[in-house]
């Protein structure tokens, strides 16, 4: 159980830190949005990156974490790009509808001192450590 039961919410992606690095966002990945604008839809991306405001191209206030995906129709497939400042640590994403991210799935991943790295499908039953899935669907595109 969560330390602050009211911290997680539906249709939330939160970026597990602690304290002042905590952020979070809310995003309907079904919701049809109208819009009037001629907007490329072949294009369809988007992000989340914390703190807010910061930027991986900006050298004076660069992201501690950032989630990138983006839709690729020929495919009908998602890529996702996960960045993280914190070497020595592990970082990922999760999907569930749970608010403890019980019967969630989630990407983990990490790199070695020696620039080794590693990535694992996992399923999460509860808020507990992470199950590697039989089967592993991750593809590296790009690293």
């Amino acid at each position: 159980m969560p330390s602050i039961p009211s911290f997680y919410a539906p249709d939330e992606i939160k970026y597990h830190g602690h304290g002042s690095q905590r952020g979070k966002t809310k995003i309907n990945f079904v919701e049809v949005v109208e819009s009037t604008s001629t907007r490329d839809t072949s294009n369809c991306e988007d992000g989340w990156k914390h703190p807010p405001g910061c930027s991986n191209e900006d050298p004076k206030f660069p992201c501690t974490y950032s989630a990138k995906w983006r839709y690729i129709p020929n495919i009908d497939s998602l890529q996702f790009t996960i960045q993280s400042r914190k070497s020595q640590r592990w970082t990922g994403i999760g999907f569930g509808d749970s608010p403890t991210m019980r019967n969630s799935d989630a990407i983990l991943g990490w790199v070695t001192a020696a620039g080794r790295f590693f990535i694992m499908d996992a399923f999460m039953p509860s808020y507990v450590s992470p199950v590697l899935d039989a089967t592993q669907v991750c593809l590296i595109s790009e690293y």
